[in-house]
């Protein structure tokens, strides 16, 4: 039966006895015999085995130290490994098709506002025929540009959602790249517009504690979008980490 360490009585009566506070060469404890001498000053001072046992303690709780920045170390490893992986490829996953027209419409709009406003000017004022050209040339290049942008902007939007980030790509001139760490999320928000609700597509904002700003999926159909707000909100509650 292994007994208690520790002393009764006082100094003088402190007699040698076998304790139970020694550690063998695996670092569990085991039973060592010791006598505890005591100085002239009534101080009790530990022999040579106490020392090395205390010395084996400290060593194990070293190692048990070590092997925990260990498991740290990894976690952080396989975190920027996996994130570089997903810059080297593009996201899995497109946009709704739908999300062409809705594009477009948005383009068309702004167009249409700059070609009124400058059809008001020719048929109120005897304008010259430079200013005619410009209103056709602008004309041209609005439906040029509505017929093209947002089929590049369908090509280059994608997305991807994985255990551990939120990955986005999106840009026509200028290709952007985002990934936002599952741990740094703060909110997931689902907006729907006039155009978006009638083509039935919605907006998920991702906020993050990023100074770049919340991270936006647009153009997904209405049911993925619910689909993904809920995925997300459940991973990053079972996520760990600091989002502030």
């Amino acid at each position: 039966m292994r007994r208690a360490c520790g002393f009764r009585g006082n100094a003088a009566k402190i007699r040698n006895r076998s304790s139970d506070c020694g550690v063998n060469s695996y670092g569990d404890f085991g039973q060592v015999s010791e006598s505890w001498p005591i100085g002239a000053d009534g101080d009790w001072r530990p022999s040579a085995t106490a020392t090395q046992t205390l010395v084996a303690v400290t060593v194990y709780f070293r190692r048990m130290a070590g092997a925990r920045a260990a498991r740290h170390s990894d976690g952080v490893s396989h975190a920027i490994s996996h994130r570089l992986q997903l810059r080297l490829r593009p996201p899995a996953h497109q946009v709704h098709p739908k999300a062409v027209l809705w594009w477009a419409l948005q383009s068309a709009i702004g167009w249409a506002a700059l070609l009124v406003g400058g059809g008001v000017v020719l048929y109120f004022t005897d304008a010259p025929l430079w200013l005619v050209i410009v209103e056709v040339a602008v004309a041209v290049v609005a439906v040029a540009e509505m017929s093209i942008t947002p089929r590049l902007q369908y090509r280059a939007h994608r997305w991807e959602v994985t255990d551990q980030a939120v990955y986005v790509q999106f840009g026509v001139l200028v290709r952007e790249w985002r990934i936002a760490p599952l741990s740094r999320v703060q909110t997931v928000d689902s907006e729907r517009g006039p155009l978006q609700q009638y083509l039935k597509l919605a907006t998920v904002t991702v906020t993050t504690a990023s100074a770049s700003g919340p991270l936006k999926i647009r153009g997904l159909g209405q049911d993925e979008a619910a689909e993904l707000v809920d995925r997300l909100t459940a991973i990053t509650e079972a996520t760990p980490g600091d989002a502030t």
